[in-house]
């Protein structure tokens, strides 16, 4: 089946009819502007965060392309880029949606883009039926296996070289850039000590790894250079009333960490941190921090990855303070003592927040806009909609695009909500779609909506 992307005159983002979740071998049939060989389409299905790249064929001024299989795998709004290409340059020219629509898995079907696997099905039931020489269909079966297997490596091995190695190296990139820990420098001071491990000797320091190893001749051994009379380049800069995160990859979880606030050994400057991983808060008058590596057990220790960054600032300038010390400070603690609160409450790897934009789903609704911002905490997501353009003289629409699908039973229940024109409106949520609707009246010329939904995710 092809559906037609048409623009008209200056428009540059339109809507298509829906195709329905698992369908395969569509067809994408874009016009309306100058289209030329130098054009790619890239394709981004719902809740993905990798657009896949397709070219077409071109026909007089259309282009008509495949739909990649694994855009149709999830329901809710797709968005597909279409861009022009002039050598190095990639310039994104025209945006279309498609809504896919929910529907049921087909049995037997195999998530793969190159639709090796459903064809190598297909090939064994058409062997099965049609050849009687068991020998003969075992071998075509093999053969066909074989083929798929290395269809899907060789899938597997592209995806690895543009995606996943380039991703880990941005990744590498952004946590040197919020690393305030100078691995060279410190373990150049550590290796100019005379005595650079306590109950121990230094093995080995790593420059192109970044690591360090020492043996301890007995439990409870450390790397020295923690004191104000260790050499400058051990020192670490940080600023006052700071919060930071500390963590190093140990051979061990039967190790710790020491931090000291300007190099002093006092119960108020020393932060004793274990296994791997913790964080300290800097002083009014912190300006650095010298860090040690113990060891509890007796015998070979190595520690790499070490990343020290900032997590939170409560910086109170003293100009802001002046004459109020003490309040300053008790400010300053009630933060921090807030901040813990918060901490033990939500658990940061399952909080995630953001914005987003809603699109109509069908041409009909062209016109209708509306955005949102969203906080999800684990399974639960709040949602605060804004409902900037509604048509005027209609009493329906739906608009696609929320952050996550929410389950399916929320599709039998609605809420009310009053609009700026003072009306009463329902909203009802579908996986990542809303339908409002008016029981009574038509949509006014200039009507808008503001509403906060909170809804648990699939």
């Amino acid at each position: 089946m092809t559906t037609n992307a048409i623009f008209f005159d200056d428009v540059k983002e339109i809507t298509t009819e829906k195709l329905y979740q698992y369908d395969i071998c569509q067809k994408l049939k874009i016009s309306g502007f100058d289209i030329n060989e130098n054009t790619e389409v890239h394709f981004k299905s719902p809740y993905s965060k990798i657009a896949k790249i397709a070219t077409g064929t071109l026909n007089g001024s259309s282009l008509t392309v495949v739909i990649p299989d694994e855009f149709l795998e999830n329901a809710g709004n797709g968005k597909v880029w279409v861009c022009s290409i002039d050598e190095n340059e990639v310039t994104t020219i025209r945006t279309i949606n498609i809504p896919i629509a929910e529907r049921a898995k087909p049995d037997g079907y195999v998530s793969k883009a190159d639709g090796s696997y459903r064809k190598f099905n297909e090939e064994i039931a058409d062997l099965n039926n049609n050849k009687a020489n068991k020998e003969e269909v075992s071998a075509e079966i093999a053969n066909a296996k074989s083929e798929a297997i290395t269809a899907a490596d060789s899938m597997l091995d592209d995806y690895d070289k543009t995606q996943v190695q380039p991703a880990l190296a941005k990744k590498a990139d952004l946590i040197a850039t919020y690393n305030i820990f100078d691995f060279n420098s410190w373990a150049k001071g550590l290796q100019s000590l005379t005595t650079p491990v306590y109950s121990g000797t230094l093995n080995k320091v790593d420059y192109i790894n970044k690591s360090i190893s020492f043996t301890t001749t007995k439990s409870g051994g450390y790397t020295n250079g923690w004191t104000s009379s260790a050499p400058q380049s051990m020192r670490i800069a940080v600023k006052p009333n700071t919060n930071y995160s500390f963590a190093w990859a140990p051979s061990s979880i039967n190790c710790g960490a020491f931090v000291f606030l300007n190099g002093t050994n006092t119960t108020a400057t020393r932060f004793e941190l274990k296994k791997g991983s913790g964080s300290f808060t800097t002083a009014e008058d912190t300006t650095y921090i010298l860090i040690r590596f113990d060891y509890y057990g007796v015998g070979f220790f190595k520690v790499s990855e070490i990343m020290i960054a900032e997590k939170e600032s409560i910086y109170l300038p003293n100009k802001v303070a002046e004459g109020v010390t003490e309040v300053a400070n008790k400010v300053s603690a009630l933060a921090k003592a807030t901040q813990s609160a918060l901490n033990k409450k939500y658990d940061s790897s399952n909080f995630e927040s953001g914005t987003g934009e809603l699109s109509p789903t069908q041409t009909i609704y062209e016109g209708s806009a509306g955005n949102f911002v969203y906080a999800k905490n684990g399974d639960a997501v709040t949602v605060s909609v804004n409902i900037t353009s509604m048509l005027a003289d209609k009493n329906y629409l739906q608009m696609s695009g929320l952050p996550f699908p929410s389950k399916a039973e929320s599709r039998l229940a609605s809420i009310a909500v009053y609009s700026t024109a003072n009306k009463l409106r329902n909203v009802r949520i579908d996986g990542s779609w809303i339908y409002i609707s008016s029981p009574s009246d038509k949509f006014a010329e200039g009507e808008k909506m503001n509403f906060i939904i909170t809804y648990i995710i699939k």
